[in-house]
């Protein structure tokens, strides 16, 4: 598999993934505002409509030192994530070997 097709499979994930948690969104409005009329629900989600059309994606400059602390910080996270998963193995393994003597 080369480099544009694994590019093309992700992105395809993305908007899967974009478009299942827009759906979980509307789900989960729909379910706080049940119990209202009709004509209030129709006018709260025409304004969430205008607002996502309003937002604007706001960008961080990889070069600057937020994107930088950002990174480092994810490291580190990713790091202690992998840290933990060490010891619960290692817990898992020895609660194994007591169970089996």
């Amino acid at each position: 598999m080369n480099l544009e097709q694994r590019l093309s499979e992700l992105e395809a994930r993305v908007s899967q993934l974009e478009k299942e948690a827009a759906a979980a969104t509307t789900a989960e409005t729909e379910k706080h505002l049940q119990g209202l009329p009709n004509s209030t629900k129709t006018i709260i989600f025409k304004e969430i409509e205008k607002t996502k059309q309003d937002e604007r994606p706001v960008g961080i400059d990889p070069e600057s030192y937020l994107a930088k602390e950002i990174l480092w910080q994810s490291r580190k996270i990713i790091e202690l994530e992998h840290s933990i998963a060490e010891i619960l193995n290692t817990v898992k393994h020895l609660k194994y070997l007591l169970t089996k003597s």
